[in-house]
């Protein structure tokens, strides 16, 4: 597709300086298979004015003819200008940093970039989009993580990221060098971007993996050695983080069940609570009514619809502790909480009239039966008492 031409010379206030908005986006064809690319000019000084060109594609049709970012968005604010289609549009400086590190000086790349590809002004594109990110990820040829860190790379004088050192044969070493490999991986896993929801789909469903760190690239199989292949043992700030736990999933099977999916990552950041939900989405699909949920990708809805949903969908296998959890991270600082609480459980309860307890809920929930918690709900829902048949069942969440 044809894009507009761009400004040949100077610096983005010899373009258009108004930001592209929402007006200036064309609006996506409502074929379920269209998305937006970003083609990124070279340019071989690194401080110039980043250029790019923003066109519609068919996810179908570009399978392994682009690259897909996965980063943290970061504070809104200073935000930075870059060109697109010869106009002047504000990214967040994580993004602009991002970017920057993966322009190449000598030919142009293809990027699929959420903050620019989607017009995120309009509710209804981005959450058509959102719904097609599985997608976009898998056909991707190679997903750039940015792993932006603010601090230089400890003992980088005896680490290059672009010549990684071998990490296997560790043994070999004296205790100095493991120590300054430590605080190496140390640097790597404490990055503020495995703290991030929405990295989790990003990293599992990519076909191959690569990190920037500022100018330093480092492969999947690399990161892999880094992490796994330790003599000696693994220092427990390796292997108990996000990052280890991430590339170990990719070894093996996907759970592809929304509730146990739910219950390891739905405590990781996320600005929108419903996110905690819809980052997950495309990670499932054992389950005809697993991947039904991803038709409920939808951003006008509250989180209190959200869970409604959810249980209408009758795929919870142990629904009241998956409450629970939907609570602690989803519905906190929420008005009227206990009140909800009370309804979606007394709908719950409904779904569910000869309903066995199993898992953690029969070990939790033992000793109520249906007519134990459905006399919760003669209690008062207008917040004079906190009691009721949430209160009950945390109750018994916290005898263990």
């Amino acid at each position: 597709m044809s894009v507009n031409p761009l400004v040949a010379d100077g610096s983005p206030d010899s373009a258009e300086t108004h930001n592209v908005t929402s007006t200036q986006y064309l609006p996506l064809p409502h074929d379920g298979d269209s998305f937006r690319l970003l083609r990124v000019l070279p340019s071989p000084i690194s401080t110039s004015t980043i250029r790019c060109e923003l066109y519609t594609a068919s996810i179908s049709r570009e399978e392994d003819k682009y690259i897909a970012g996965s980063y943290v968005w970061g504070p809104s604010e200073p935000s930075k200008s870059i060109v697109i289609n010869g106009k002047s549009f504000q990214v967040r400086s994580n993004l602009f940093r991002f970017l920057r590190a993966f322009r190449s000086r000598r030919r142009s790349q293809v990027i699929w970039i959420d903050a620019v590809c989607i017009n995120q002004d309009d509710i209804q594109e981005r959450g058509h989009q959102v719904q097609e990110m599985k997608r976009i990820y898998s056909n991707a040829k190679c997903v750039y993580c940015w792993l932006h860190l603010d601090n230089a790379m400890p003992y980088n004088s005896i680490f290059n990221l672009h010549r990684v050192i071998d990490l296997v044969h560790w043994r070999r070493r004296d205790n100095r060098r493991r120590m300054r490999q430590e605080k190496q991986a140390d640097y790597l896993v404490r990055a503020e971007y495995w703290s991030r929801i929405w990295i989790v789909q990003e990293f599992l469903l990519a076909k191959d993996l690569t990190l920037l760190m500022g100018s330093h690239r480092l492969s999947a199989r690399r990161l892999k050695s880094i992490l796994r292949d330790w003599t000696g043992g693994t220092p427990d700030l390796i292997l108990y983080s996000t990052a280890r736990f991430l590339v170990d999933f990719r070894q093996g099977e996907f759970l592809r069940e929304f509730e146990s999916t739910f219950w390891l990552f739905s405590n990781m950041q996320c600005s929108l609570p419903q996110d905690a939900v819809f980052a997950l989405l495309g990670l499932v699909g054992k389950r005809a009514k697993d991947m039904e949920l991803i038709g409920m990708i939808d951003y006008s809805l509250t989180v209190w619809q959200l869970l409604q949903r959810i249980l209408a969908q009758n795929i919870l296998q142990e629904p009241f502790y998956s409450l629970r959890i939907y609570d602690m991270h989803l519905l906190k600082n929420q008005e009227d909480n206990h009140m909800h609480m009370h309804d979606v459980v007394n709908m719950q309860l409904q779904y569910h009239a000869h309903w066995p307890l199993r898992g953690s809920d029969d070990s939790r929930y033992a000793d109520l039966d249906g007519s134990c918690l459905r006399m919760a709900l003669a209690l008062p829902t207008d917040g004079s008492s906190r009691l009721g048949e949430y209160g009950v069942i945390l109750a018994v969440h916290t005898q263990d």
